[in-house]
């Protein structure tokens, strides 16, 4: 069945734009001033907060390692858990991923820390190459501490099964600090990336490039996940964030964003049609 025209425009951008010289100036001093928004959404006290909470968990993947390696003997009797735990913990870290993704695109203002990188991401994607691994990761440290922290109260248990809860935790730490880059990887153009993470990304074991170009697609209501993408399906086929929203909006009133995302693209691409000889 062909799709309505209003609707194509939406799934296809393109179809309602050209690139030429002067769009193109423009668009660069409409990042600028955009850039310029957003350093004003991102106070000192966030950027102080994100080293901290980087410095942290680096301290804490460290020592965990070291203790690792000074009590071997504890890790065969749960080695299955503790292999069980790794690729486990490589998907949670996924689903985590896109909840706080969710979250931060659909609900909150525009201008507040933490949530305007994400809303400022859906206009200029490619700008998120140009961030710095603080800016980048610091805010999924910030959750991130609450994982190391569970991870070495539950070595303080002797037992083995939680060895491998700690492992678990530590597991997703460490995937959840790289997420942010991982996503960048998916946004920077392939002759840039070294040859190991393109492999990477097309074996699908990072966030795949065509798959997360999905989501940047209007209204944003789909392929949140941008760890490695394969929690994706399941939790659009079986509606995983619409069932979050509508837990949110029973306890708020509100809408998510990508609703009126949707709703104002189909009456300006509705007008525009009108508009046409």
């Amino acid at each position: 069945m062909a799709q309505p025209e209003h609707l194509a425009m939406i799934t296809n951008p393109s179809m309602t734009q050209q690139s030429t010289p002067s769009t193109a100036r423009h668009e660069k001093a409409t990042v600028q001033k955009d850039h310029d928004i957003v350093n004003k959404s991102y106070p000192f006290w966030q950027r102080f907060l994100e080293i901290t909470a980087l410095s942290l968990c680096a301290l804490s993947i460290s020592c965990f390692l070291l203790y690792l390696s000074l009590h071997v003997s504890l890790i065969y009797p749960a080695r299955f858990r503790v292999l069980v735990s790794i690729p486990l913990a490589y998907l949670i870290t996924d689903l985590l991923s896109g909840t706080i993704h969710w979250a931060m695109d659909n609900w909150g203002s525009d201008t507040a820390p933490f949530v305007a990188p994400f809303r400022r991401h859906h206009l200029h994607p490619e700008e998120i190459t140009q961030h710095d691994f603080v800016e980048l990761n610091g805010n999924t440290c910030l959750v991130g501490l609450l994982a190391t922290l569970l991870a070495w109260l539950s070595l303080l248990i002797p037992d083995t099964p939680w060895l491998a809860t700690a492992v678990f935790l530590q597991v997703t730490l460490v995937f959840g600090v790289l997420t942010n880059s991982i996503h960048a990887w998916a946004h920077t153009s392939k002759n840039e990336l070294p040859k190991i993470l393109r492999f990477a990304q097309e074996s699908n074991i990072i966030l795949n490039r065509r798959h997360h170009q999905e989501h940047h697609r209007a209204p944003h209501h789909k392929n949140y996940a941008i760890t490695n993408g394969l929690t994706n399906g399941v939790c659009d086929r079986f509606g995983y964030y619409e069932f979050l929203g509508k837990i949110v909006t029973s306890i708020s009133g509100q809408q998510p964003r990508h609703k009126s995302i949707l709703e104002e693209t189909i009456q300006k691409n509705s007008d525009s049609l009108a508009s046409r000889p």
